[in-house]
């Protein structure tokens, strides 16, 4: 004898007379759930201002040709990483004006969920939780949350700053071009002391050089009569 299947469902045809009959109930569910949401998203979502500046760090094409030659894509990647340094974010904290630093520490962006897993579990277990410093926390800021450059292969760069009032995204944007400006003019600063200090010693070594060869030449004179 032939076995008996059991009746199959038409799943398909289910979801069609559900939705054919039942539409409203599903639209005043969706609408239930999707106006709130959008409700509460754009009343307690605080409105955040952009601020930016440009720089001309590289030479430009004018410029002599051995000059141009430092507009190359690692010399581009360096400065990136220069300005996504922790160093010159602690530079930047350091001279950013007390309102601009209290909004860092105070109106975080930047969320480190796993910090708080972290801390949740050190609880539960008796640990020491971690916490951050103030100016620690507004270096993570910086870093994480609030910058961002861009790089052209022209040597144009442009520093863009993310903030909850428009005077703190323009400190932090006009403070962050201040620091690296005054780094590089101390770099070259450098670099010329040290080009001048090594002028001096090959001079030094020229003289010296020199007045040995005329006491050689002097003493050779002599016994030559």
């Amino acid at each position: 004898m032939e076995e008996q299947k059991p009746n199959s469902v038409d799943y398909l045809r289910l979801l069609r007379r559900v939705v054919v009959h039942r539409w409203r109930i599903l639209l005043a569910g969706f609408l239930a759930v999707v106006v709130p949401t959008a409700a509460l998203v754009i009343f307690l979502t605080e409105n955040t201002y952009e601020a930016s500046a440009t720089l001309f760090l590289l030479p430009e094409k004018n410029d002599p040709a051995f000059l141009r030659e430092f507009t190359s894509p690692d010399v581009n990647a360096l400065y990136f990483v220069l300005l996504k340094s922790r160093s010159l974010a602690q530079a930047v904290t350091e001279a950013l004006p007390r309102e601009s630093r209290d909004e860092l520490t105070k109106r975080v962006l930047f969320r480190d969920y796993l910090l708080t897993a972290m801390n949740s579990v050190r609880r539960v277990t008796g640990g020491e939780v971690v916490v951050y410093s103030p100016s620690e926390i507004a270096v993570r800021e910086l870093q994480e949350a609030r910058m961002s450059f861009n790089v052209a292969k022209d040597g144009t760069v442009t520093v863009s700053a993310l903030a909850f009032s428009p005077r703190v995204a323009v400190d932090l944007a006009n403070t962050y071009v201040e620091t690296l400006l005054s780094r590089s003019s101390q770099f070259a600063r450098q670099q010329t002391r040290g080009t001048r200090e090594l002028l001096e010693s090959l001079l030094n070594q020229a003289k010296q050089s020199q007045a040995e060869a005329e006491d050689a030449l002097r003493k050779f004179q002599a016994k030559a009569g």
